[in-house]
């Protein structure tokens, strides 16, 4: 479908590290390859009535890598592993909300909103 809005829509997928950010255009093959690889286990796992995901999926509880900071009372936000966690997570949560909207899974569109409802970064 060459809907308009689909443009807004992939401009809103960024993933940002400490070091860079980018927009789903400026990612790496492997990373797109790795939503779509999320996107047809997401497929399959709704299609089998959600009873099995074949995807990768992040240890359950995740390592926080500055927990005895933390514990310190030193402030700040859990830190987790940038590939197995915080990025399996991620494009894990891509992949649901791009089949979500394309395959019609709850009564909402993104289609509805528009480039800065999406977050879209300024050019």
């Amino acid at each position: 479908m060459k809907d308009p809005s689909n443009a807004a829509i992939a401009a809103a997928i960024t993933w940002e590290t400490s070091i860079n950010f980018l927009t789903w255009a400026q990612w790496p093959a492997w990373a797109k390859q790795d939503l779509v690889t999320a996107f047809v286990n997401t497929v399959a796992w709704y299609n089998g009535g959600m009873q099995q995901y074949n995807g990768v999926l992040p240890p359950d509880p995740a390592p926080i890598l500055n927990a005895t900071w933390l514990s310190n009372g030193l402030g700040g936000n859990p830190v987790y592993d940038e590939h197995t966690v915080a990025w399996p997570v991620y494009v894990g949560h891509v992949a649901v909300s791009l089949a979500s909207e394309i395959y019609a899974w709850v009564p909402w569109s993104l289609h509805n909103f528009n480039a800065q409802t999406l977050d879209y970064p300024a050019a």
